[in-house]
């Protein structure tokens, strides 16, 4: 192009040569000028898309107990994905992008600003190198939504096996029971004592046995505390805690800001005094009419409703109860055939919550079948499979057929795949429940700027 121009003022009698190689010039410069142009925006435009990405992230890490909690953590993340956004620009000499975090009563905002030098190919001709691009984008995390919480706690006889292997074996070791708090026809037992006017439970717990109730009990205590200890939630927050034989009863369901007397509700859970009352649709109903329909948590009015089971989600119903739903995966109970039903629970209250909007959040309370009982027959604690059948013996069996299928049964019933959980451990169940709630309260990020 150059060599062009130079051959053209040479030629001082083609004047009209020279005022058209010069437009020529002026032209095609101008025109590589804008494909460098052309090719600066598109890089903006991946950049701005990666800040986007970058401040999302940095906005919409959760504060529960196992996302990070502090701002370095989530520059650390916005960092991380802007890099991952922008990798493939070869062409672009792009600076570290800049992040701020910045925290306002109504939640917290994060802008990532961005700067890079395009380097351009026709530009050159007239010394411009490259060119500089700017920009940035900001994301709000507003302050938790307005959220109804019905906590449900299965708290029916089962609960009352030995939490761990070893519970199991201290309560069938134990002979102590026998004669004084239980019958010689029971004998020592580590599932589903069924003894409650005996008492037996509190003879365990005085000898050290943890129950998986007072595993439940202890973490459903530490979330609601933690609600009450954190100002935001707790303003935005109702909860109603019931068990699931409170709901044989009218209004089982009081919902309450008051979270120490919810807290006085929890430390108050203990095992169902009659047997035969794990009737979760019977549950699930009482908690469609105690709420309302679930909106968009914008309000106290527009409230999310989220019902939240705390059970190994198997049914042992009464067939006189006045509100049942049989399921094709049931059995009778065979200590009590002509009264009592074990089943894998019904979806029908499960879908009309979620028809409302409800988040349905299931925590599986999973624990271990035991492999020994007491052998009635000589007084010695066998294998239970080497016991003739007889009373819960025979339940284990129904169990062993059943709770295979519960965990998709339970799956099914939650309102989405997060919203199941699955614990055993004391620990594992903490943070499960930790889980659900943080869930309970989760409204994205969104850009602001």
């Amino acid at each position: 192009m150059l060599k062009l121009l130079k051959a053209a003022l040479k030629d001082r009698a083609g004047s009209l040569s020279l005022t058209i190689t010069l437009s020529a010039v002026v032209i095609m410069v101008a025109g590589g000028i804008a494909i460098d142009v052309m090719k600066a925006n598109n890089a903006r435009a991946r950049l701005q898309a990666a800040a986007d990405s970058a401040a999302l992230v940095a906005a919409n890490l959760t504060t529960g107990s196992t996302a990070p909690r502090n701002d370095s953590a989530r520059k650390a993340s916005a960092m991380t994905a802007f890099d991952i956004n922008s990798a493939d620009l070869a062409t672009a000499s792009i600076s570290r992008p800049v992040v701020e975090i910045r925290r306002v009563k109504s939640g917290l905002t994060a802008k990532v600003t961005f700067s890079a030098e395009i380097s351009t190919t026709f530009g050159k001709l007239i010394g411009m190198d490259s060119i500089t691009i700017q920009g940035n984008s900001v994301a709000a995390n507003g302050a938790p939504p307005y959220v109804d919480i019905i906590a449900i706690i299965d708290n029916s006889m089962s609960m009352g096996i030995g939490q761990t292997r070893a519970d199991q074996d201290r309560m069938l070791a134990d002979n102590g029971v026998l004669g004084s708090t239980v019958s010689k026809l029971n004998g020592p037992c580590a599932v589903a004592c069924h003894a409650p006017n005996e008492d037996t439970y509190s003879y365990y717990r005085n000898r050290g046995v943890t129950l998986r109730i007072d595993v439940v009990r202890a973490a459903l205590l530490k979330v609601v505390e933690g609600i009450g200890a954190n100002p935001v939630r707790a303003s935005r927050t109702r909860i109603a805690v019931s068990t699931l034989e409170d709901t044989y009863g009218a209004n089982p369901f009081t919902f309450t800001r008051d979270f120490r007397s919810a807290a006085d509700k929890v430390r108050g859970v203990e095992l169902a005094k009659v047997n035969g009352q794990t009737n979760l649709s019977r549950a699930f109903r009482a908690a469609r009419l105690a709420s309302r329909k679930s909106g968009d948590g914008s309000s106290p009015a527009k409230a999310i409703v989220v019902v939240l089971l705390l059970s190994d989600g198997f049914e042992h119903i009464e067939r006189t109860d006045s509100y049942k739903i049989y399921s094709s995966d049931r059995a009778p109970d065979p200590r009590f055939p002509a009264r009592q039903v074990m089943q894998n629970m019904s979806q029908k209250e499960c879908d009309l919550l979620k028809e409302r909007g409800t988040r349905v959040m299931m925590l599986n309370t999973d624990y271990e079948i035991p492999v020994k009982a007491w052998n009635w027959n000589t007084g010695e604690i066998v294998a239970w499979n080497r016991i003739p059948l007889k009373g819960d013996v025979d339940r284990i069996r129904v169990l062993l057929d059943k709770i295979p299928r519960t965990e998709a049964n339970m799956k099914a019933c939650a309102s989405a795949p997060d919203y199941y959980q699955k614990a055993s451990s004391p620990e594992k169940i903490e943070l499960a429940l930790k889980a659900l709630v943080d869930f309970a309260y989760a409204k994205k990020s969104y850009l602001s700027e």
